[in-house]
């Protein structure tokens, strides 16, 4: 069986090492540590019945760390 949890914060993980790496002077705004909380995501994350994508406040809480991150200059 494998913990899809686990797997997913694993290469999470990986790809935004390889994207920050690799951003050749551009701005990386870290998303998943944002937004990786349930009340941020459409639906019910407890009882496994929810899409996994950003709801309202979601997509909220990235607009605040794009503009914070465009503000700051870093």
């Amino acid at each position: 069986v494998v913990d899809l949890e686990d797997f997913a914060r694993t290469n999470i993980s990986k790809a935004n090492k390889i994207i920050s790496n690799n951003a050749n002077g551009n701005k990386v705004v870290d998303l998943y540590n944002t937004i990786n909380s349930p009340k941020y995501i459409k639906g019910d994350v407890v009882n496994c019945d929810y899409d996994p994508h950003p709801n309202d406040a979601g997509h909220a809480a990235i607009a605040a760390k794009f503009i914070a991150a465009m503000k700051s200059g870093k």
